[in-house]
């Protein structure tokens, strides 16, 4: 179970990002920026053998994050 107001942040190089999987995790407090847009999104249910290429949510690629 997560600490109250707490988020789990991942870098998106895993295998060079030190993250919360690293130092743990990190307040509310300690964020002072918001997203601007969405980079990446996919759906784990698409498609099989390659759910994270056919799962790709095109309408959601580059949108602002609101």
């Amino acid at each position: 179970m997560s600490p109250r107001d707490s988020f789990f942040v991942i870098g998106d190089n895993r295998e060079e990002s030190y993250d919360s999987r690293y130092w743990g995790w990190l307040h509310r407090d300690r964020i002072h920026d918001s997203p601007l847009f969405i980079s990446y999104s996919w759906d784990k249910d698409g498609v099989l053998p390659l759910p994270f290429i056919t799962g790709i949510r095109w309408r959601r690629l580059f949108h602002p994050v609101r």
